[in-house]
């Protein structure tokens, strides 16, 4: 398979780009590219391109788009509000979601969270690798971190909260079916204090829906609810 790159810069016809450090250290010794081979790119605005190694030197390399390969599509946004989890396991979340579709991740501090501080940068870097492996046209935009109240304040979408609770909570798919879901709100590894699920059931627009008998960690049921609203989307039709 041909390798692709996430690239910052705009892509057009005869545009030559320049790789920063990073870049060339991966083409050169990861992908093991040389002069003259292709790679397919893509900046999440402009579509997917060809482009070959132009200048390809020990310091420096360059990139010549040739032509375009896929215009940029325009899928339904769905928005990831999750709390911190232990780093790896947030990593595995933030490259699945990637993988899923998710155009937002909106990380959240709660009044059960072990974490709280995030590595931005080194998050960002999983969601672009997960993009460019998943052929994938955009990359997630990942958002400051927030805390939860701030955070559902402040959104105007509808909301679907996996509420490990289940008493007061509709099915997955009841909710989906009578509702225009937008985001999917994900607690900590020990789940939303009792203050924070009573403040959850205020908001208009948050659903709470239970997933079966199962308790399920936060990285598994991110997955699975991103899986179920895809499938319901019609987004893998």
């Amino acid at each position: 398979m041909i390798p692709r790159l996430y690239i910052t810069e705009p892509l057009e016809i005869g545009h030559s780009l320049h790789l920063n450090d990073a870049q060339l250290h991966y083409i050169r010794h990861v992908l093991r590219l040389n002069g003259g081979d292709h790679v397919h790119l893509f900046n999440g605005t402009d579509g997917e391109w060809q482009a070959q190694l132009d200048i390809f030197s020990k310091k420096a390399a360059s990139l010549l788009c040739l032509k375009q390969l896929r215009e940029q599509s325009k899928a339904s946004p769905l928005t990831l509000m999750c709390a911190l989890i232990k780093p790896a396991r947030m990593e595995l979340l933030i490259e699945k979601a990637t993988e899923l579709g998710v155009s937002d991740i909106m990380p959240l501090v709660t009044d059960h969270c072990a974490i709280r501080k995030m590595n931005t940068e080194r998050l960002a870097s999983h969601a672009i690798e997960a993009a460019e492996q998943s052929e994938r046209l955009s990359v997630p935009e990942i958002h400051r971190l927030q805390s939860l109240r701030e955070a559902i304040t402040d959104y105007k979408g509808h909301i679907l909260w996996a509420d490990e609770s289940r008493d007061q909570s509709a099915t997955l798919y009841q909710t989906l079916e009578t509702n225009p879901i937008s985001a999917i709100l994900i607690g900590p590894e020990g789940g939303f204090s009792e203050l924070e699920k009573d403040y959850l059931r205020t908001r208009n627009n948050v659903y709470p829906v239970h997933m079966g008998s199962l308790i399920l960690r936060a990285e598994t049921a991110g997955i699975a609810l991103i899986s179920a609203y895809q499938s319901h989307s019609g987004a893998w039709r």
